[in-house]
């Protein structure tokens, strides 16, 4: 369970990077939690979509 989490969350970072986001409320993707980089994962794209 513990190795799909760590799966999930560089997955995340990395679709994340591939659309040019690459810190979340002033920190970097990478120091990110697993729950933070969730939030991150759906506000992001919400966020760009808005300012478009």
């Amino acid at each position: 369970m513990y190795l799909r989490l760590i799966v999930e969350r560089e997955r995340m970072i990395q679709e994340l990077q591939a659309m040019h986001f690459y810190e979340f409320e002033g920190r970097p993707l990478e120091k990110l939690g697993y729950n933070q980089l969730k939030r991150a994962y759906v506000r992001l794209p919400e966020l760009k979509e808005l300012e478009a």
